[in-house]
């Protein structure tokens, strides 16, 4: 009796094995096909950028006239590590990298497939990116408890549809710190160092410079969708 019982239970435990491991090869090769998928999206939409004159700006297809784009913010630092053999030498990448580019990437680097199975999942939801191509950036930074320096963005936003891998569009754009913040007047431009009585100001810059940065670049790519480029 008892060895019919132990024999049941070792076919049972053979078989959720199987199962396991089964489900362990699926989810590899959703990791191993989608991961190379990802990175040849990267690769071409580095490539193309790399082509670009963004000294112009250049107005998105008519057919995207009807309605505004849902994208992720991503930098061509963060699709240089997706795709390190397409020889960008773009910078960090700062303030403006989407969430799901870092999940995959961290997965990616402790070779989990199973994680790397999910974040593909996730990407394949986001069929557009807009691409932030620096000529100058600084992100605010705090200089004592009392003082920071205002950060500053010139340079490009570049509208890619990332399942296609391909470059949409593209336009210049500038954003910089506000003159004032909550609690005490901010830093200009050309103005040095000002002191400022905010014990969480790093926070409160980071928040106001990012905000500037997000309305200036959906304003430029509003205004290439509409065919309003100059």
């Amino acid at each position: 009796m008892f060895g019919g019982l132990v024999a049941s239970c070792v076919a049972i435990s053979v078989i959720f094995e199987d199962e396991i491991n089964a489900h362990s090869a699926e989810r590899a090769a959703v990791a191993d096909a989608g991961l190379e998928n990802v990175t040849d999206q990267a690769r071409s939409i580095l490539k193309q950028t790399a082509e670009l004159d963004l000294t112009k700006e250049a107005n998105c297809p008519s057919e995207f006239k009807s309605a505004p784009f849902k994208y992720e913010s991503t930098s061509l630092a963060q699709l240089a590590r997706l795709a390190p053999d397409a020889g960008s030498t773009a910078a960090s990448p700062g303030l403006f990298t989407t969430k799901k580019i870092n999940v995959l990437l961290k997965a990616r680097d402790e070779d989990n497939k199973f994680d790397i199975a999910d974040a593909i999942e996730e990407l394949a939801e986001v069929q557009y990116v807009a691409v932030f191509v620096p000529e100058h950036s600084q992100a605010p930074k705090v200089v004592s408890k009392t003082t920071f320096e205002a950060g500053a963005f010139v340079g490009s936003v570049v509208m890619a549809d990332f399942q296609e891998g391909k470059v949409l569009c593209h336009g210049r754009f500038q954003a910089v710190s506000s003159e004032s913040l909550e609690g005490g007047p901010a830093i200009g431009l050309a103005r040095g160092l000002v002191e400022i009585p905010l014990s969480d100001m790093q926070d409160k810059a980071s928040d106001d410079y990012k905000r500037n940065f997000f309305t200036a670049a959906a304003q430029t790519i509003e205004r290439i969708r509409l065919g309003s480029a100059t």
